[in-house]
């Protein structure tokens, strides 16, 4: 008897067949690593300290007590007091209001050329992991060209080609740090395409621009990210201070 142990009249137990298992939706998985992030002890801290830079540059007139290119001889290094709460500079101008205009000048600066470098380097990096072959040797020929000159001359001569001003700063830094993302994208590339799930994506069919873009890219961004945060913060260190003030 079918559904029945021979011998008895036990019934056997029927098969479960266990169905595919639902991944869990992208909202839900971005919400589990925000919680996860919110968790970690320092990590509300320094999203209070930039968003905190964000609103000074933004409500820079607003929040700035004095014209910060303004000029007072008979006041010149004065100490920190209640009309300059940090003092003047060498010919009289307010600190604290070089500090807050500063602050906008920085964040454009460090945060338009990393997101350059980011988006050149990381397609560039791409292009080549995943392609390999002449567009390989092609790309990584060109970053190696870059790398070739001092990034303080090229960055330099880039400047002077784009003219003066943030803008071209912005620019000419973005350049220099392209190859530093395109190398560091390239070798997470090489990396997560010899996974299984990668193979198993191309023995479905799957197109390559959708395996590139679905299960390589969200694969290799972490790194990259790691490496923006601190690439800020060395382009921001590299800039002129007088062009930061």
């Amino acid at each position: 008897m079918a559904g029945s142990i021979r011998g008895s009249d036990i019934a056997e137990p029927a098969a479960v067949v266990a169905g595919p298992v639902a991944a869990p939706p992208v909202s839900a998985r971005r919400w589990a690593v925000l919680r996860h992030a919110a968790r970690t002890r320092l990590a509300p801290l320094g999203v209070v300290v930039m968003l905190a830079a964000l609103v000074v540059a933004v409500l820079a007139p607003v929040v700035s007590p004095h014209d910060p290119l303004k000029q007072d001889l008979g006041n010149v290094l004065a100490k920190p007091g209640r009309a300059h709460l940090l003092g003047t500079d060498n010919v009289g101008r307010d600190v604290l209001s070089r500090v807050i205009w500063g602050t906008r000048v920085s964040l454009v600066a460090g945060l338009g050329s990393v997101a350059i470098a980011v988006v050149a380097g990381g397609l560039l990096g791409l292009l080549a992991g995943y392609a390999g072959g002449q567009a390989d040797g092609l790309v990584m020929r060109l970053m190696d060209a870059v790398l070739s000159f001092p990034p303080l001359v090229l960055a330099l001569a880039l400047g002077a080609v784009l003219g003066a001003g943030l803008t071209g700063v912005v620019i000419a830094l973005g350049v220099v740090y392209t190859p530093t993302f395109a190398r560091l994208m390239r070798g997470q590339v090489l990396t997560i395409t010899a996974r299984e799930y990668v193979e198993a994506a191309r023995a479905l069919g799957a197109p390559g621009w959708r395996i590139a873009w679905h299960h390589v890219l969200p694969n290799a961004i972490a790194p990259i990210v790691i490496q923006a945060s601190l690439s800020v913060d060395a382009v921001r260190d590299a800039l002129d201070p007088r062009l930061r003030a």
